[in-house]
């Protein structure tokens, strides 16, 4: 019985071991800094006057860098942070950039975002009792 044992600790070991993740980046940032992406959809029904951000391209690079081009050429540039929750398991991501030209900031931070696949996904806002829903799609 020992020799099987034997036999079968070094395999289990070996096994164990091949199968470690790379956890260098999170597979939701791999996801984000592959494409460029565009809003399609949102829901907004708390924002009086809401004129939605990011109508044009926006795209995120690794190591924080973002940029934006609205749908009339301007061209945005900044930072992006992706940042996950221990205790809910959620993931937020706050951006920020800016137009050199003019000096006008935009800032969103979401609450949780959420991949329905690799080419979509969906930012919530949390506003008191309500749910705002903000959807992404790859630009092509």
């Amino acid at each position: 019985m020992k020799k099987i044992y034997l036999i079968y600790l070094p395999a289990f070991l070996l096994l164990i071991s091949a199968c470690k993740k790379d956890k260098s980046t999170p597979p939701i940032e791999n996801l984000l800094t592959s494409k460029n992406w565009t809003l399609f959809d949102y829901y907004a029904p708390n924002y009086i006057n809401f004129s939605p951000h990011f109508e044009g391209t926006l795209s995120f690079k690794r190591g924080g860098q973002a940029g934006y081009t609205d749908t009339i050429g301007q061209l945005y540039s900044g930072t992006w942070e992706h940042i996950y929750h221990d205790d809910t398991e959620k993931h937020s991501l706050y951006i920020k950039l800016v137009n050199p030209a003019t000096q006008d900031e935009i800032i969103e931070y979401y609450d949780h975002i959420e991949f329905l696949d690799d080419r979509h996904f969906t930012a919530y806002v949390y506003a008191g009792f309500s749910e705002n829903y903000f959807q992404f799609q790859e630009k092509r």
